[in-house]
């Protein structure tokens, strides 16, 4: 794990992990997170929500889009969601697909605002 945490090639090498297996669900609480700094320490926010996936990809574009809809900084904060680092990586190697083809499906009405403007920021790729 040290060579992980250390390498220039961190976001790379995880999104080449995620090749090992492929999970039937994959579940994130977004519940609270930090929009920068982290992941000890840093400005934090409060989504409130839980998003699931059966494509890994799907899943952190969506979380990607929440954290930039709550102030996210730093190099993930711009550009295309699909052009970030380990996201690029992983959609290059078939882990899933790109945020363009991404469907976000609230689970009931009161998610159906951040749902959309989800779906908004990943429709831009």
């Amino acid at each position: 794990m040290r060579d992980l945490h250390r390498s220039e090639h961190q976001r790379a090498m995880i999104a080449e992990a995620n090749l090992a297996w492929r999970p039937a669900l994959s579940v994130m609480d977004c519940l609270e997170a930090f929009v920068d700094g982290g992941p000890e320490a840093g400005r934090r926010a409060a989504p409130g929500v839980f998003l699931a996936s059966e494509d890994r990809c799907a899943l952190d574009a969506a979380a990607i889009a929440l954290l930039r809809l709550h102030g996210m900084t730093g190099p993930a904060a711009r550009g295309p969601i699909g052009e970030t680092a380990q996201l690029a990586r992983a959609i290059a190697l078939g882990v899933g697909q790109p945020p363009a083809s991404v469907a976000v499906v609230p689970v009931e009405p009161s998610a159906r605002d951040v749902a959309q403007r989800i779906g908004e920021l990943l429709a831009r790729g």
